[in-house]
């Protein structure tokens, strides 16, 4: 499975809300969503995921311009030398 296909479940992120509900997004919900390189905040961003980072809580008075309270998940880093899962048949299905 391609790194770019949108329904690969290594790509899929859930999300625990500050109420318990748990979100489920797949990339293609989530890329709509990609920050640009002007952004504010994309540079502490960048130097957090160059840093190794894998996972990491920004609040508002430490990044300035941000606006808002970040965790930032290193997705890309965690899926590192993890192959994608193999397709596996369904239970009782018919081989051959």
């Amino acid at each position: 499975m391609p790194d770019n296909d949108d329904t690969d479940p290594r790509q899929t992120v859930v999300i625990v809300g500050e109420d318990g509900t748990l979100y489920k997004l797949t990339k293609g919900d989530y890329k709509q969503f990609a920050m640009d390189d002007d952004d504010a905040g994309s540079g502490v961003v960048k130097q957090l995921t160059e840093f190794g980072s894998y996972l990491s809580f920004i609040p508002t008075d430490l990044a300035v311009g941000f606006g808002f309270n970040c965790t930032v998940v290193n997705v890309k880093a965690i899926l590192k030398g993890n192959p994608p899962p193999t397709e596996q048949p369904a239970p009782n299905a018919p081989t051959g």
